[in-house]
């Protein structure tokens, strides 16, 4: 990695980190309303959400970290493209933070482009990265689709 943009990839860590760290906290103390048998899948996010976390804050030097955090934050901007063009909350912050899913899909595009300029800073990027990031967006959108057609 060039040492120059490490500053940049640590302030941008930082930042994906808290976001994601408000996001778990929210969906584990203030969770959306879901019939039971999908609470525990909230709670389940929630955990993986604060492993992401941690884990961006240890590798956030690592070109191939940007990489995955390129590949999900394309699955959350599908994700949350759906629930936009759905004109529905995507409940992504619990209800503790009602945020339009204009709000959440912006962060998302956001995020996923710090992470493409910076896989492309340290010279690290490839076709491959942004294949999968266009799939996982992909199936972001059609597993909030599949979500949205079980929970009506």
């Amino acid at each position: 990695m060039r040492k120059r943009y490490v500053a940049a990839a640590l302030v941008s860590a930082l930042f994906f980190s808290c976001v994601l760290l408000i996001a778990a906290i929210a969906k584990i103390f203030y969770p959306i309303q879901m019939p039971q048998p999908w609470k525990m899948l909230v709670f389940i996010v929630a955990g993986l959400e604060l492993l992401f976390a941690a884990c961006v804050l240890r590798y956030y030097s690592f070109a191939r970290m940007w990489s995955v955090i390129a590949i999900v934050t394309a699955g959350w901007a599908g994700y949350s493209l759906f629930w936009l063009l759905a004109k529905l909350p995507c409940g992504c912050m619990g209800k503790m933070l009602d945020l339009p899913s204009g709000m959440t899909f912006s962060f998302d595009l956001v995020f996923l482009c710090i992470s493409l300029i910076l896989i492309t800073k340290f010279k690290r990027f490839s076709y491959a990265t942004l294949g999968l990031a266009s799939m996982a967006g992909l199936v972001g959108y059609f597993a909030a689709f599949h979500l949205f057609t079980l929970l009506r």
